[in-house]
């Protein structure tokens, strides 16, 4: 009987043992997805905040662009009324208008 109740002891200490083990690991676990999910939470945010700075550049750069379009139109505003007037001056100076 005594052999038996000391395999008994060495049992219940062995499944006390894995329990305590299963019970470390399974908080290693939960403490190991917590950190992942802060993570991906702190990754996210930067990443948000890296895609607004870049936004915010495009934006500036449009505007930019807005501005060079709209210079561009006056410039070709000019060299279109330039080329009329050469025109004329030419047509005038050929009909003998010209001074």
């Amino acid at each position: 009987m005594l052999v038996a109740e000391q395999q008994d002891k060495r049992i219940d200490d062995l499944v006390a043992h894995v329990n305590g083990g299963f019970a470390r690991l399974d908080g290693e676990i939960a403490g190991l997805r917590r950190d992942l999910k802060d993570t991906q939470t702190e990754l996210r945010d930067e990443m948000q905040q890296g895609f607004a700075r870049v936004d915010k550049q495009f934006e500036q750069v449009d505007k930019r662009f807005e501005r060079l379009d709209r210079r561009f139109d006056v410039l070709t505003r000019w060299a279109i009324a330039l080329v009329v007037a050469a025109i004329g001056a030419l047509g005038a100076n050929a009909a003998g208008l010209g001074g």
